[in-house]
């Protein structure tokens, strides 16, 4: 099974869960329009990973700063940060929800360090 998410107003995007017919039954695909289009997630049954916990997928697609569907979004007044919105909705969850978090993030860190501090001690130390 495929859950097609596609953008409005654009010639091309969208996001794309794909799911094993024979796991079918162990997935729920969760309605995340309210947030944004830019990212969608699926519940993962517990009897499945064997965690005691049922796990949400969230796969996302941050567009480029300059892109058109962007720049699209900021001239009609409808932009929204994407990741303000995945952030809103992670709110919504449970505390206590498994999450996978994967796609496009499209980093923007400038002159920022992207390694973490545990990284960076573990590569000075080889």
């Amino acid at each position: 099974r495929f859950y097609n998410s596609l953008r409005s107003d654009s010639r091309s995007g969208g996001l794309c869960i794909g799911i094993r017919q024979s796991l079918a039954n162990y997935f729920k695909i969760l309605d995340t329009k309210k947030f944004s289009m830019d990212f969608q997630a699926a519940r993962v049954s517990r009897k499945l990973t064997g965690l005691n916990q049922d796990t949400i997928i969230i796969n996302v697609y941050d567009s480029p700063e300059n892109s058109s569907y962007k720049m699209k979004a900021k001239n009609k007044g409808d932009f929204v940060e994407t990741l303000s919105k995945l952030d809103e909705f992670i709110a919504s969850l449970s505390p206590a929800t498994n999450l996978l978090l994967l796609g496009d993030f499209n980093a923007r860190t400038g002159s920022e360090n992207t390694m973490s501090r545990n990284e960076s001690e573990t590569l000075d130390r080889l």
